[in-house]
């Protein structure tokens, strides 16, 4: 049996809004499970109203994420746009939600330890929203054609994952290279 959650992107400047839930220790963006008898786009309202205190229909989708969870269950997870925010609306229960703040790329890997798939999904949604293209199919946070089930970074692949581990990886074969002492 499959089930289904939504989420919502809001950007500021390139930042991403994530919220802090009570009972996980990873930030996330806004969103939860799909009531029965609910449309993602329905779901994702009525999660950012119940998390953020004021209600917006999402506008394009951009993620859609097939997550096989620790049970063998599978979680379709749909990710939309929600648009630029004016943060005076946001009015948090202090209960499900007891945080929330604009995060650029750097500090979603801080605020994503433990949690790959999500860092991922978020980084890849962001990715998105500029383009204007068509939404993003993942497997577990990344693309299955070039990733399989885990995630491999991969040289010259220019998801943000990637492109984030090639750019640590550069870095650190640099710095080892210049300790190396020189054969000549």
């Amino acid at each position: 049996m499959a089930r289904a959650a939504a989420g919502m992107l809001f950007t500021d400047r390139g930042r991403v809004l994530l919220v802090q839930n009570s009972y996980k220790t990873d930030w996330n963006l806004p969103g939860g499970i799909i009531n029965l008898g609910e449309t993602p786009t329905q779901a994702a309202a009525r999660e950012v109203e119940e998390e953020l205190g004021f209600y917006r229909m999402p506008r394009r989708l951009l993620v859609v994420d097939n997550v096989v969870v620790p049970s063998g269950e599978l979680l379709v997870v749909y990710v939309f746009n929600g648009g630029e925010l004016d943060t005076n609306r946001i009015r948090i229960d202090n209960d499900e939600i007891i945080g929330w703040e604009w995060c650029d790329t750097k500090q979603v890997f801080e605020k994503t330890p433990t949690a790959p798939i999500f860092r991922n999904r978020i980084l890849h949604a962001l990715g998105c929203v500029p383009s204007g293209g068509r939404p993003k199919y993942l497997e577990n946070g990344d693309y299955p054609e070039r990733h399989g089930t885990r995630h491999r970074y991969l040289k010259g692949c220019g998801c943000p994952p990637c492109a984030k581990a090639n750019s640590v990886y550069v870095r650190d074969y640099r710095r080892q290279a210049a300790r190396k002492p020189s054969s000549r």
